[in-house]
């Protein structure tokens, strides 16, 4: 294997939803966020929607996080404006 044709992983929002109350679905998790770091591909964990899930894959060393905690589908326009909001803030912090 020379090398594979994708850059991410994506974990599917069916093993986020129970990885508080799992504790084999938090390990399958783990390992997968683990193999897919060994392979040099990033991880995005979707349907996050408590903060506990949230701080589990923080923990884990996921990449990316998308759910309702973080955001609510939107319009372009309206997914623009708060992408600026959140660089304003960021910026203001540092």
């Amino acid at each position: 294997m020379s090398s594979l044709p994708l850059d991410s992983l994506k974990i599917d929002r069916s093993f986020v939803a129970v990885i508080e109350s799992d504790p084999r679905m938090h390990a399958i998790v783990a390992s997968m966020i683990a193999m897919a770091h060994a392979l040099d591909l990033s991880v995005v964990a979707e349907g996050i929607e408590t903060y506990e899930q949230l701080a589990m894959l923080d923990a884990m060393d996921c990449d990316h996080a998308q759910g309702y905690l973080i955001g609510r589908p939107m319009p372009a326009a309206a997914a623009t404006t708060f992408l600026l909001e959140q660089e304003r803030g960021r910026r203001r912090r540092a």
